[in-house]
C-alpha cells in the first residue's frame, strides 16, 4: 500500500518528514499533542481516512496491533473524537476491554444481561481497547462474537487494538481471530528517529522550553521505542530547569537526576484508583462495604504499599485510620486476586502508571 504524505488529512495527526530540520510544526503551550510520527504508520492513518471517508463501504473492521507504548490507545482516542466530531448523530462507545469484561460479568450477576446487549449493540461505532485480554474470559469473548453479527451485517463499525497480529492471538478462539483478520489488521510502529526528535520538540516548547543542537541530540540518544519516555523527559524537564532554554549542562543533568525517581504519593495512587474505578476517594477512605468500594480500596492498598513504599500501620492512617491488621488482610485479597485475575492486574498497572504521570504533572506545575 502506497500513500503519498499529502493524501492524510487527519486531526491530530502530525507526520514528519525523513529530515524533520525545517518542520516548522507547533502546538499552543498546555495544549494536548498530537499523534506524531514518520512515514512508517502511514497504512495505519490511509485506513483510519478511508474508514471515515467511506463508512458504508467495506471493510467494517480495523485492528491497530503493536507492542506496548506504540501509541494504539492515543489512536483509538483520536478516533473517538474525530468520530463524534464528523458523526454526531451517531452512538459511539469506547471502553477498555476490562472495562468490557467488567460491565458484563456486573450484568450477569445482576440479570441485566439482555439490556448489557442492547447497549452495545445498539452503537453505530465501537472501540475496543486491548482486545488481547479476552483470552481468559469465554463469556466475553462470545459476546463480541455477537456484535461480529452486527458489523459483517454493515451496521456496525468496529476498531480494536491488541498487542500482536489478531491471528497469533492463540489464546481466542479460531473463530474471533479469524474475524478480526477479516478487515484491516495493521501494525502501529514505534515512531522513527525523525519523529522522536520532532515530539521531543513539541513537548518541551508546550511546557515553554527550548534545547540547544548539542543538548538535544544528547538527549535524543537517550531514547528509541516508545514515545511515553519522551513526554517523561518534558515533563521532568519543566521541574528540574524552569522554563527556558536547556543547554548541553542542564541536559546532562535532567537525564541524571532521572534516574533517581521519586515515587507518587498515596494521595495520587488514591485519584489515579478513584477515577479508574470511578469511586470518590472519600469512600475509599470511608466505612462503605460495598463490592466496587471494597476492590477499589483493597488495590489501592497494594498500590500504595508498592509504589509508595508506604507501611501497612502509614497506609492505616492514610485510609481513615484503620488498624494495621485490616490493612494487611487487604494487602493479602490484593495480591491473592491480582495473581488470579488478569484483568484486575491490568487495572493495576493502569492505575499505577496513572500515579506516575500525576506525579510528573505536578513536579511540572511547581515552577509555573
Amino acid at each position: 500500500m502506497t500513500t503519498r504524505r499529502a493524501e492524510i488529512v487527519l486531526p491530530g495527526v502530525h507526520i514528519v518528514k525523513s529530515d524533520p530540520a525545517g518542520e516548522a510544526y507547533s502546538v499552543p503551550r498546555d495544549a494536548p499533542l498530537p499523534f506524531v510520527t514518520g512515514e512508517e504508520n502511514l497504512p495505519v492513518f490511509f485506513a483510519m481516512q478511508h474508514m471515515l471517508e467511506l463508512p458504508a463501504a467495506g471493510p467494517f473492521s480495523l485492528v491497530l496491533y503493536g507492542p506496548t507504548g506504540s501509541g494504539k490507545t492515543h489512536l483509538l482516542r483520536l478516533m473517538w473524537e474525530i468520530l463524534r466530531a464528523v458523526f454526531p448523530g451517531d452512538k459511539v462507545l469506547a471502553a477498555t476491554t476490562p472495562d468490557f469484561v467488567r460491565s458484563l460479568t456486573a450484568a450477569i450477576d445482576q440479570g441485566r444481561t439482555r439490556a448489557f446487549r442492547a447497549a452495545w449493540r445498539g452503537a453505530r461505532w465501537l472501540l475496543l481497547d486491548d482486545v488481547h485480554h479476552l483470552q481468559d474470559y469465554p463469556a466475553a469473548e462470545m459476546e463480541l462474537m455477537n456484535v461480529f453479527r452486527r458489523v459483517e451485517q454493515g451496521l456496525m463499525r468496529l476498531v480494536v487494538t491488541c498487542t500482536r497480529h489478531p491471528i497469533r492471538l492463540q489464546g481466542l478462539s479460531a473463530g474471533l481471530r479469524s474475524r478480526l483478520s477479516g478487515g484491516y489488521a495493521l501494525p502501529v510502529e514505534y515512531p522513527s528517529p525523525a519523529a522522536r526528535t520532532c515530539l521531543l520538540r513539541l513537548a518541551l516548547a508546550q511546557r515553554g522550553l527550548k534545547a540547544t543542537p548539542a543538548a538535544l541530540e544528547h538527549l535524543e540518544c537517550e531514547f528509541s521505542g516508545p514515545a511515553g519516555p519522551i513526554f517523561s523527559l518534558a515533563a521532568n524537564a519543566a521541574f528540574f530547569a524552569g522554563e527556558g532554554m536547556i543547554d548541553l549542562a542542564a541536559a546532562k543533568r535532567l537525564l541524571k537526576e532521572m534516574e533517581r525517581p521519586v515515587p507518587p504519593t498515596p494521595s495520587q495512587v488514591l485519584r489515579a484508583t478513584s477515577r479508574h474505578f470511578r469511586v470518590p476517594v472519600a469512600e475509599l477512605k470511608g466505612p462503605s462495604r460495598s463490592r466496587t468500594i471494597v476492590l477499589a480500596r483493597e488495590i489501592a492498598v497494594y498500590l500504595i504499599a508498592t509504589v509508595s513504599r508506604k507501611s501497612l500501620r502509614q497506609i492505616g492512617k492514610i485510609l481513615g485510620g484503620r488498624d494495621h491488621t485490616t490493612i494487611s488482610y487487604a494487602f493479602r485479597k490484593a495480591q491473592n486476586a491480582l495473581k488470579k485475575d488478569p484483568c484486575l492486574r491490568l487495572a493495576a498497572a493502569e492505575i499505577a502508571e496513572r500515579s506516575k504521570f500525576q506525579y510528573q504533572k505536578t513536579c511540572s506545575s511547581i515552577n509555573r
